[in-house]
């Protein structure tokens, strides 16, 4: 049996809300904040703790602070498709506190009436969801089956500018360090699912399946995109030692054993030629000096091969 007793304050700055819980395994909550931006990537943290590889969207919330909420018709989340980044679907939340600010009577005994309406729906920019679920009482557009989502998908968002909100999750802690497979996707969104914050100095990537296979320098990295625009800020590669060793000169582990310092991340150039400037010119000018910061649920927007199924690596989360 692990047991996590959480209650200094220092702790909690570290890790977030957790409870106080005594387990086998080491479980809490926390949210990811939005940040007041209107285009996060953000992905619910932690793993089932039936130790499935999916959960249910249902199981998460969208809160805020001081009465503050999801605006349904205005703020949601997107799923976006893993190969062509296409809205597959879009889910907003309805609270307790939005239908208090919106409904013609915020007494108790009025709003619970409309207990059945919190949650997850789906989101349509023409829908009246005040009129739908006070006049209506009608929840065409409520979720009412599963919605899976793979551990470690991340999701975009859609929010108000300056508008501070939480996506809230629950489950188990990794232990151990973890994966997130782009699954032979294109354009997978990929969260770190680690309810601490980490850096890209503390990740990798490599086979999904333990099979040789790499990352590809000269075609496949990650995005970090600007969270109110969804522009690219900035797009990162990874160089593996199975990469050298398939594409250098010699393959040999006293000849790869040179270039170990060239091992880790890179800034993506689509005209860089990674070989060259390793092998023949020993030339670390894209090589990433500096650490990036990757707060606890925040994603990025992946860029590999189609079918080639790798693994993006985030170290244990304690």
């Amino acid at each position: 049996m692990k047991k996590l007793m959480i209650a200094a304050a220092a702790s909690m700055a570290a890790v977030g809300a957790f409870a106080a819980v005594e387990s086998a395994n080491i479980v809490g909550y926390k949210g990811v904040e939005t940040e007041e931006n209107r285009a996060p990537v953000i992905g619910a943290m932690f793993q089932p703790i039936s130790g499935a590889e999916t959960y249910d969207l249902r199981d998460c919330q969208i809160v805020g602070d001081a009465g503050e909420y999801c605006d349904p018709g205005s703020e949601y989340l997107r799923v976006l498709d893993p190969n062509s980044s296409a809205n597959l679907a879009r889910y907003t939340y309805i609270s307790r506190e939005w239908m208090v600010d919106n409904f013609n009577d915020d007494s108790d005994e009025y709003i619970n009436q409309f207990s059945w309406a919190i949650g997850w729906w789906a989101y349509d920019p023409s829908a009246d969801y005040q009129g739908l679920v006070e006049d209506d009482g009608d929840d065409t557009l409520k979720v009412k089956a599963a919605i899976t989502i793979d551990v470690g998908m991340a999701f975009l968002g859609s929010f108000s500018p300056g508008h501070s909100l939480r996506l809230v999750s629950s489950g188990s802690v990794p232990l151990a360090s973890s994966g997130v497979t782009t699954e032979g996707n294109r354009a997978p969104m990929i969260a770190n699912i680690l309810p601490v914050d980490t850096t890209l100095f503390a990740m990798s990537i490599s086979s999904a399946a333990d099979d040789g296979e790499y990352c590809d320098p000269g075609s496949e990295y990650l995005r970090v995109l600007d969270p109110n625009s969804s522009a690219n800020l900035a797009r990162y590669t990874y160089i593996s030692r199975d990469w050298m060793a398939d594409n250098f000169n010699d393959d040999s582990d006293e000849y790869i054993n040179q270039f170990s310092w060239a091992i880790g991340w890179w800034v993506y150039d689509p005209s860089a030629d990674y070989q060259g400037l390793i092998e023949d010119d020993k030339d670390d000018t894209l090589q990433l000096k500096v650490d990036v910061d990757v707060p606890a649920g925040s994603g990025f927007l992946g860029s590999f091969s189609p079918g080639h199924s790798l693994s993006v690596n985030f170290p244990a989360a304690l």
